[in-house]
């Protein structure tokens, strides 16, 4: 990894940090492969590709959803977050893939959630 790169769980925390301060309600699934008792795998998780970050908007649109795709500058949507993408897109919410905090306060400030 070249020096002064963002990682992207370096980045989903600085994010996590600046909802919290900013008092913007999220949610964070962890959604990895579904396990079974005795830690035997049972299946993939049927959310794979959901987004990193989701919510419900409060201030102009209260009870819109919102989802933030979080990637590193190098990283790609893979095919199930694609789809994902578009089937949250389709149903009305709110979606981004986001490379850096910037994006995410352009994000929220276009959803009038910020000032």
């Amino acid at each position: 990894m070249g020096e002064g790169r963002v990682l992207e769980a370096d980045l989903q925390r600085a994010i996590i940090a600046w909802l919290r301060r900013s008092g913007i309600e999220y949610w964070r699934m962890p959604l990895g492969p579904v396990i079974h008792g005795g830690g035997r795998k049972w299946g993939e998780n049927p959310l794979k590709g959901f987004p990193d970050l989701a919510g419900l908007l409060q201030r102009e649109q209260p009870g819109r959803f919102w989802a933030i795709e979080i990637k590193s500058e190098t990283g790609r949507v893979s095919p199930e977050q694609a789809a994902w993408i578009l089937r949250l897109k389709y149903g009305g919410a709110a979606v981004t893939v986001v490379k850096s905090l910037a994006e995410v306060e352009h994000f929220f400030r276009g959803l009038g959630e910020i000032d």
